[in-house]
């Protein structure tokens, strides 16, 4: 068909009309009689009709493409936000990881091996010096020479592990798990303290009273070992969630 009789979409698109109208052999005419064609068109069509139809097109086609827009753009901002809320929660989990591993580093790791250490140092002492007797130390006066070796055990394994914790809780007391510090925390180092005093003056000091604040006893040892467990566990926890599956 010559370029100058091609029809337009809406033209054939409403072509039954048309060939109701005025019947099928008209739209078979030759080029010649291309303008009576136009013509009929014209009175089936008007123009205010193809105008509304094409204007129609153009309006669903910006619509569609400003839902496109809207919806990409939706799309990226929930992605920033997704990814936003992920960078969040791992600063925060690192953050944590730095927190516990300095818990334990700087404050429950070294009260522990003190502590273990002090513990397995008396249950020792008393073995091998009081062997009937691995309960409350003995009433009444030492002898001499037991209080000779007491003496040498206060100054260089007692004395000295009590000084290491009091110095540690004094220094990093703002890393204990607690809000406040834990009165079995304070009773030891009031126990520490007091063995300067005893050292000070021992010759004066009555042996049978080791120190003039008792230790706090087991549950010293305990409070370290239950905290240093918990907050094992949790690094564990962490870093194991940290890592991808």
């Amino acid at each position: 068909m010559p370029a100058s009789f091609q029809i337009t979409l809406p033209e054939i698109g409403l072509r039954s009309r048309f060939a109701t109208a005025y019947g099928d052999h008209t739209l078979n005419a030759g080029p010649q009689n291309h303008d009576g064609i136009r013509s009929l068109m014209d009175q089936v069509y008007p123009d205010p009709l193809l105008d509304t139809l094409s204007n129609n097109a153009e309006e669903v086609a910006m619509i569609a493409a400003i839902v496109t827009a809207g919806a990409s753009m939706a799309i990226a901002v929930i992605a920033y936000w997704l990814n936003h809320r992920g960078e969040v929660r791992r600063s925060l989990r690192a953050a944590r990881i730095d927190w516990v591993s300095s818990q334990l580093k700087d404050l429950y790791g070294p009260l522990l091996v003190l502590a273990e250490t002090n513990e397995r140092a008396w249950k020792e002492y008393r073995r091998a010096y009081f062997p009937a007797n691995l309960g409350e130390p003995e009433e009444g006066p030492l002898s001499e020479s037991m209080s000779m070796l007491w003496h040498m055990w206060v100054e260089t394994v007692f004395a000295p592990r009590a000084r290491q914790i009091r110095e540690i809780v004094t220094a990093r007391g703002d890393l204990i798990i607690e809000r406040e510090m834990p009165a079995v925390l304070l009773d030891f180092c009031a126990h520490a303290a007091s063995y300067d005093a005893l050292l000070a003056d021992w010759d004066s000091a009555s042996v049978n009273n080791s120190t003039l604040i008792r230790h706090p006893g087991s549950s010293f040892l305990s409070y370290v070992r239950e905290s240093y467990d918990s907050l094992k566990a949790e690094q564990e926890y962490l870093l194991d969630s940290r890592r991808p599956n």
